[in-house]
């Protein structure tokens, strides 16, 4: 998978548009190949956020030189997850900074039409819990943002909200932790 910065794509999505979100790709992840990855296949996905839930169309490239495909997902989204990534750092905004209840969140969030669970809010928050360090990680390394106390889960949201664009967030860690945001961490024994 590829993350790549689609500009306007909820705006394009809430317009109905029918244009497929095709990026021409440089550059393949797998084998190092410098030229352009060529269209391979398009497949359906859902989309929830705040304004819509939709299905949009997700391009697969294929590099020429060794035959490995990459979805290319808009940045707006995290891969295997339905919900935006805005979407999400606000469910943990309401949560970690807010003290909001997981019942008053899906009351909320059901306003907006929005198909929240307790299963997606506890899947979200496990995932945010599992993935601080790396998180930590990259805002030491990559941003130069060092977080005191070191840990602390209101903070790292707060700093995600007011020093990062979402999407160039998500396109950059992605890029640069070689893993997507919020991704399975599998624990080694």
């Amino acid at each position: 998978m590829i993350i790549v910065n689609f500009p306007n794509f909820i705006q394009r999505i809430i317009k109905n548009s029918e244009e497929n979100f095709y990026h021409v790709q440089h550059g393949c992840k797998n084998c190092g190949y410098g030229g352009n990855l060529h269209r391979h296949a398009t497949y359906q996905r859902n989309v929830i956020c705040e304004e819509i839930t939709s299905r949009v169309t997700i391009q697969r490239v294929i590099c020429p030189n060794c035959r490995k495909t990459h979805a290319l997902i808009p940045s707006d989204l995290i891969p295997y997850f339905q919900h935006t990534i805005e979407t999400i750092v606000k469910l943990l905004e309401l949560i970690n900074i807010k003290k909001q209840s997981y019942a008053t969140i899906i009351k909320s969030f059901k306003k907006f039409n929005l198909s929240f669970s307790l299963g997606h809010i506890s899947l979200y928050v496990k995932r945010f819990k599992t993935n601080m360090d790396r998180i930590e990680y990259y805002f030491r390394v990559f941003s130069n943002i060092f977080l005191q106390p070191f840990g602390s889960e209101a903070l790292v949201i707060t700093t995600i909200i007011n020093k990062f664009n979402m999407q160039n967030l998500n396109t950059d860690y992605s890029y640069k932790m070689n893993s997507y945001f919020l991704s399975k961490v599998v624990m080694k024994k």
